[in-house]
């Protein structure tokens, strides 16, 4: 019977980490076990050992120092069934539930940045922050659902809102549901029914959008204050190039502007983003002048990072909401504040109103597509979306 460890570079499970590999074979028959998760650059090839810069190195190391010990007694070199070889090296369903969970995470989010979704990084490390301080060690055997109440009911005794606390019980459980799926450990499923009593009003955000005379008002608007014209440029800005997420705006580069078009990745999506374009008509041109710098990388001059990003939008969101409010702009259906998105759900509805094409619609928006869309993407003309991108926004 033999045994040996190693990163299985050949199995990518995600965009950049690979699966540490228990193998054990004897006779012709061979049995393996994920023991692990890591990186080529965390991981050293010669040794079989994870390197100190590992996120779970303590825990990782160890484990492999007691396998590979035990892989040399007597006791394991005598065993004739692969299976119960590889069940006497990892003593099942004991040193799983030693994981550590808040390094599991940690390594998690690592990841999110490395594949460029910094967003999502941003929202587990306050999640994963809340939850640390909450329980500051936490094995990956101890998230029950008693724990899980307890935590509940320490958001609740610190004022946490209904709606926040199943945002943080929702990123938990997706990490506790990743940890089993890439350790092969059972899920015992401890966020059963956990935010039952979690009453919220949901905000209809996917459903605010304003009406082509709307988009015709805010045109005409004049604003003394320039905080106020930035916010009103910025949203029409989306909405002139396909309701495009405000980030993508906010970290539009030169590089991506040639020949009058905009050539977008979104960039909630990573790695995993396709690039797509659209035409930057007059109106478009004309609000990027405005605030465009010479020699820039940029288009727009505004500090980048994700918490000069994430303090940008709060304060264009309040600025939005002040100016709809003072000059008593309607948005639809139901009159509600107006949010970062509603250029976005804007540019959708109206196209759909004016019977244009789905399909057209979603490639100029850049949306999601699923396999079947994929191979079909592209399949309209460039002069074909553009009439359609100018039926849309034109006033």
């Amino acid at each position: 019977m033999k045994a040996n460890i190693l990163l299985n570079t050949t199995d990518r499970k995600k965009s950049n980490f690979f699966p540490v590999i228990v193998n054990v074979s004897h006779k012709g028959k061979r049995m393996r076990k994920q023991i692990g998760i890591s990186i080529p650059e965390d991981w050293d090839d010669v040794k079989k050992f994870p390197l100190p810069t590992h996120p779970e190195f303590d825990d990782l190391y160890v484990r492999i120092a007691e396998i590979k010990a035990k892989s040399i007694t007597s006791k394991f070199t005598s065993i004739n069934d692969v299976k119960i070889a590889l069940a006497y090296l990892l003593k099942e369903g004991e040193s799983k539930n030693k994981i550590d969970f808040i390094k599991f995470s940690r390594y998690q989010i690592k990841k999110l940045r490395q594949s460029n979704r910094n967003g999502s990084a941003f929202v587990y490390d306050k999640i994963i922050d809340d939850f640390e301080h909450f329980k500051p060690t936490c094995d990956f055997g101890e998230i029950t659902l008693v724990l899980m109440e307890r935590y509940k009911e320490y958001c609740k005794d610190k004022g946490s809102k209904n709606s926040s606390i199943k945002t943080y019980i929702a990123g938990i459980r997706r990490m506790y549901n990743l940890c089993c799926r890439l350790n092969g450990i059972p899920n015992e499923r401890p966020f059963e029914g956990i935010g039952r009593d979690l009453y919220h009003n949901k905000r209809r955000g996917k459903n605010i959008y304003i009406s082509k005379s709307t988009v015709k008002k805010l045109e005409n608007l004049k604003l003394s204050s320039n905080s106020q014209q930035r916010a009103i440029d910025l949203m029409l800005l989306q909405f002139y190039l396909g309701g495009q997420y405000l980030k993508d705006i906010y970290y539009l580069k030169v590089n991506q502007i040639y020949n009058g078009r905009a050539f977008i990745k979104r960039l909630k999506l990573g790695d995993k983003a396709e690039e797509f374009d659209v035409k930057i008509f007059k109106k478009a041109q004309k609000i990027i002048d405005r605030y465009a710098l010479k020699d820039n990388v940029y288009v727009f001059p505004w500090s980048k990072g994700d918490k000069e990003y994430h303090k940008f939008r709060q304060s264009h969101y309040y600025t939005l909401r002040r100016v709809f409010k003072e000059n008593q702009i309607e948005t639809l259906p139901k009159n509600a504040a107006v949010v970062t998105r509603t250029p976005r759900h804007t540019f959708a509805t109206i196209g759909k109103f004016k019977g244009i094409d789905v399909d057209i619609i979603r490639e100029l928006m850049g949306h999601e597509r699923n396999d079947m869309d994929t191979v079909y993407k592209d399949k309209f003309p460039q002069k074909v979306k553009d009439k359609a991108h100018w039926e849309i926004i034109k006033t």
